[in-house]
């Protein structure tokens, strides 16, 4: 399966307010959703709805689809406050006025999508009380990445290295290479080194002469499909850049869950396999 919204950043701004932030709400209730500048009134299910749109996930089992109900679900949660307002970016959340056109292959996707958000209704993740942040990406490395929150440990994916999109092979010259980082030269891109974190196939940081970036910074300058990569010169003076997965690497593999599906993994178990010891509940 594939997954687009996974080459965005998973941490969306929210406007706080003063009061507690409500744990859940009736499905009915509105939701005040801000993108570009236009405020949409939608109920959750809407909201799920067109968040699911931005993923576009091809053909998904149906204990995948319930868990990205219940990761969708609880980052709505978490961003929302008291006066039920969330401001997405435009690529986040797809309106029902863009979706009309779809094609016939999507509607049933988000006909099955609507059936596994009323299975997990009001079901959201904790940890020690209080709602999670919920990564999700694409493909991991073969193993996700660590996080500095507790319920973001590495966790081994290897359902993931078979994926057909699990290696991106990208190429730069090194104008290109000073294009996107001004300061450089081209005899400090000769000595680039990259640094990953521990025990992790995911780049740290990137050294260009007495420059570091951090590995983050690095990937989206270049627009590179995900956060575990590698580079090496070529013979033809190019720098060559090798992807492993797609995206950030952080939480849920949606394809590492789907594989799981496949031999008979449920949903609260794909979502105790990558977040660890949450707890789910629909208080």
């Amino acid at each position: 399966m594939a997954v687009t919204a996974i080459l965005l950043p998973w941490v969306i701004t929210v406007f706080l307010g003063s009061g507690i932030r409500p744990d859940r709400q009736e499905p009915d209730e509105e939701i005040i959703v801000c993108r570009d500048e236009v405020r949409y009134r939608v109920t959750e299910e809407e909201y799920l709805k067109g968040a699911f749109w931005a993923i576009a996930p091809e053909e998904s089992r149906e204990e995948t689809l319930k868990a990205l109900a219940v990761i969708l679900r609880t980052e709505l949660y978490r961003r929302l406050d008291e006066q039920k307002t969330i401001t997405v970016q435009k690529q986040e959340w797809i309106p029902a006025c863009q979706r009309a056109g779809a094609s016939a292959g999507l509607r049933k996707q988000e006909n099955r999508f609507a059936k596994a958000v009323g299975e997990t209704e009001g079901l959201i993740m904790k940890w020690e009380g209080q709602i999670i942040e919920a990564p999700f990406h694409g493909i991991s490395a073969g193993k996700t990445r660590t996080g500095s929150r507790p319920w973001l440990q590495g966790t081994e994916s290897n359902w993931d290295r078979k994926a057909e999109e699990f290696l991106h092979v990208y190429s730069f010259s090194t104008d290109d290479l000073c294009g996107q980082f001004p300061g450089t030269t081209k005899e400090a891109w000769k000595s680039v080194s990259f640094v990953p974190e521990p025990d992790s196939s995911y780049i740290k940081e990137v050294t260009v002469g007495d420059q570091t970036y951090d590995g983050d910074v690095f990937r989206r300058k270049l627009d590179l499909c995900s956060a575990a990569y590698w580079g090496s010169w070529q013979q033809d003076q190019t720098l060559q850049i090798i992807c492993q997965g797609q995206g950030h690497g952080l939480g849920f593999s949606c394809y590492g869950a789907d594989a799981q599906a496949a031999l008979g993994s449920s949903f609260q178990e794909l979502l105790q396999y990558y977040y660890g010891k949450i707890t789910l509940t629909g208080e």
